[in-house]
């Protein structure tokens, strides 16, 4: 069995229109970062090693929820839509809406 290692860069190149398109990077002070996409990949929960919660929707880039949770962010989780989301934190898990 063969392994090749991709870059994004590669990807992209030969990534139709459509999925070029999509493409994005940021640069955030609060990482490293976990990430979750909803099932319809519509959103985005983001969660920065150093408390820093972020849920955005992909198309527009628009942050509709941004928390500073003080603690250590371990995981982040989307649940059954965008409403509701778990943060495993420092100690615990917590659901927020």
């Amino acid at each position: 069995e063969d392994t090749t290692r991709l870059t994004q860069k590669d990807i992209l190149d030969s990534a139709g229109v459509g999925v070029a398109r999509k493409y994005f990077s940021f640069d955030l002070p609060y990482g490293p970062y976990n990430c979750s996409l909803t099932r319809n990949g519509a959103h985005l929960l983001v969660g920065g090693r150093k408390g820093h919660v972020a849920f955005m929707h992909l198309d527009s880039m628009k942050i509709f929820t941004e928390l500073h949770v003080k603690e250590t962010v371990r995981a982040v989780q989307t649940l059954h839509n965008e409403n509701l989301f778990a943060v495993a934190q420092k100690k615990y898990t917590y659901i927020y809406d």
